[in-house]
C-alpha cells in the first residue's frame, strides 16, 4: 500500500552504512549531497522532480531529509525493528526553492535561496514546528544565491559558532528583465549574512567559481578533493601528499563503485559513501595541513571618512550651516531702517535733498513714482507682481500654473517649479516689506477651492495702492 500525506515511508530493514555513522555522532553534523541518489524512494511527487537532490539534515536530535525544489521535510524514525521515513511539514506549493541550501543552527532548520519560475531567490526561510511549514525571516537585502550542479558547487559555508552564512553572490538577474545587468550588484562578492540579525555585510571581491564541497573541517570548508578554504584567516590550504594520495584510491579504485551520494566531516575524519551500501573514510590531522599565504578573497576596505555616515554627517552640516546663514541674512535685511526718498518730478539734482521725503511707517506710503525700491525688483519680480496685480484688481485669484508661465518654468519639473515659484515671491515680498511697517506678506496665497492641496495667490488689499504704484512707475 502507499501512503499519501504525512503518513509513515516504510523502507528496507538497514540503513545504509553512510547514514549509520551519521547517526552515531552526536550534535548537528553539515552533510553535502555528491549526486541526485534518492535516499527515500517512491515519493509522490511528479516525475520531473525525479532529477531534483535530497539532503541529508543532521540536527543535534534528529535525521532528516529535504526535498529540493518542494517545502517538504521526512523525519527517520527508528524505533522497531524498521525504520521508517515520516514526513512532518504541511507545506504545498513547490516549485520556488530548486538549488537551495539547507543548514541547522540550534535545532533551528533553514533553508537560503533556490531558483524557481523567473527568478533566483534570496530568502532565508526557517522551518515552523509549531505551523509545520516554512516562514521567511527579514533580511536587510536579498542577495541571489542558487547552489548550481553537482560537482560545480558555489561557495558556501556555514560557520555555527558565530552564526553566520557565507556565500559568493551571483552575476543574476530575473529573466523578465530587459536588462539583465539590473541585479548584479553582489556578483562575485563574498558576502556574510548574520543569522540572528538578517544584515548582510560585504566581506571582499572573489573571482565567481565552483566546487566539489566534502565537509566542513577544523582548517576550514574541504573542497575538490585537496584543498581547504579558511574563511576565518583568509587563507587556501592544501593537502599534503600523502592525503592526496588516499583520495585518489577513494575516489578512483577500479574495483569499488566511485559515484558516492553523500559526504561529511566528523571528528576530523572525512566520511563518504553510497546508498547502495559502499562507505570509506579519511582521517586527517593538521599534519596533513599544507599552509600557504594564498589569500580566498579580496577584503574591501572601507574608509571611514567616505563612509556613508560619513559622508551623510558632512551633508548634514553643511545644509545646517547654509540655513543658519540664509536666516541671518533675511533677519537682517528685514531689521534694516531703511529710508526711501521720494524725488518730486521737475526737480534738478541739486534740488532733491530739499524735496526728499521719508516714507513713514504707517502702512499707507506717501507718493511713489520712483526710487531705489524699484531697481531691486528684477524683470521676472516686475513682471510677476503685475500679473498678479492685474488679476487682484478684477478680484481673481492667480493660479500655480499661472504664475509657472509667467516666471518660465512651465516645462520645468514639479520640485524646480515650486522652488522658483517660492524664491521669486518670497524676494517680492522682503523686497517690499522695507516699505510697510508690517509683517504681513503683500504677495499672500489661499487654498484653493477646487484642490484644497493647491494654492491661488493675490494682493493683500491693504497693499493694493502700493502695488500699483510700483507698477505703474515701471
Amino acid at each position: 500500500m502507499i501512503l499519501i500525506g504525512y503518513g509513515p515511508i516504510a523502507q528496507e530493514k538497514s540503513l545504509p552504512p553512510i547514514i549509520r555513522k551519521l547517526l552515531s555522532f552526536p550534535g548537528s553534523i553539515q552533510t553535502y549531497p555528491l549526486n541526485n541518489d534518492k535516499l527515500i524512494p517512491n515519493l509522490d511527487l511528479p516525475k520531473n522532480y525525479n532529477n531534483t537532490n535530497q539532503v541529508v539534515i543532521k540536527t543535534k536530535d534528529q535525521l532528516l531529509v529535504g526535498i529540493v525544489g518542494t517545502g517538504r521535510l521526512y523525519k527517520l524514525d527508528t524505533s522497531g525493528n524498521n525504520f521508517n521515513w515520516t514526513r512532518i511539514d504541511s507545506t504545498y506549493f513547490t516549485g520556488y526553492n530548486f538549488g537551495c541550501i539547507y543548514f541547522t543552527l540550534d535545532s533551528t532548520i533553514y533553508s537560503f535561496g533556490g531558483n524557481g519560475f523567473w527568478h533566483i531567490n534570496g530568502s532565508l526561510r526557517y522551518f515552523n514546528p509549531i505551523s509545520k511549514e516554512w516562514n521567511a525571516r527579514p533580511l536587510s537585502d536579498e542577495v541571489h544565491f542558487s547552489v548550481g550542479s553537482f560537482g560545480n558547487t558555489r561557495y558556501y559555508y556555514v560557520d555555527s559558532e558565530r552564526q553566520t552564512l557565507f556565500i559568493i553572490g551571483m552575476n543574476s538577474s530575473a529573466e523578465y528583465l530587459k536588462d539583465l545587468s539590473k541585479d548584479n550588484f553582489y556578483g562575485n562578492k563574498l558576502m556574510a549574512l548574520n543569522i540572528k540579525t538578517g544584515d548582510w555585510k560585504t566581506m571582499g571581491i572573489y573571482k565567481d567559481s565552483s566546487y566539489t564541497i566534502l565537509g566542513v573541517s577544523p582548517w576550514g570548508l574541504f573542497v575538490n578533493n585537496n584543498t581547504f578554504i579558511d574563511i576565518k584567516n583568509n587563507k587556501i590550504n592544501s593537502l599534503s601528499e600523502s592525503k592526496k594520495n588516499n583520495m585518489l584510491a577513494i575516489l578512483e579504485n577500479s574495483t569499488l563503485p566511485n559515484d558516492y551520494s553523500l559526504s561529511f566531516i566528523a571528528d576530523s575524519t572525512l566520511y563518504i559513501g553510497d546508498y547502495k551500501g559502499h562507505i570509506d573514510s579519511m582521517k586527517i590531522t593538521s599534519a596533513d595541513i599544507i599552509h600557504t599565504n594564498v589569500p580566498f578573497y579580496t577584503p574591501i576596505e572601507i574608509n571611514k571618512k567616505l563612509s556613508r555616515e560619513g559622508i551623510l554627517k558632512v551633508i548634514i552640516g553643511v545644509l545646517i550651516v547654509i540655513v543658519v546663514f540664509l536666516l541671518f541674512q533675511i533677519t537682517r535685511k528685514r531689521n534694516q531702517a531703511m529710508p526711501i526718498a521720494i524725488i518730486g518730478s521737475g526737480q534738478s539734482t541739486e534740488d532733491s535733498t530739499e524735496q526728499t521725503t521719508v516714507v513713514p511707517k504707517t502702512g499707507n506710503p506717501l507718493e511713489f513714482r520712483s526710487s531705489k525700491i524699484i531697481e531691486l525688483l528684477d524683470e521676472r519680480e516686475k513682471s510677476l507682481l503685475a500679473f498678479i496685480y492685474s488679476h487682484s484688481s478684477d478680484e481673481r485669484l492667480t493660479s500655480i500654473d499661472e504664475i509657472n508661465k509667467i516666471i518660465g518654468a512651465a516645462q520645468r519639473s514639479t520640485e524646480i517649479q515650486k522652488r522658483l515659484r517660492s524664491d521669486i515671491i518670497t524676494s517680492i515680498n522682503d523686497k517690499l516689506s522695507l516699505i510697510s511697517d508690517t509683517k504681513k506678506p503683500v504677495i499672500s496665497k489661499q487654498r484653493s477651492e477646487f484642490d484644497k492641496r493647491s494654492f491661488e495667490y493675490f494682493i493683500d488689499p491693504d497693499y493694493m495702492s502700493l502695488v500699483k504704484k510700483v507698477v505703474d512707475s515701471n
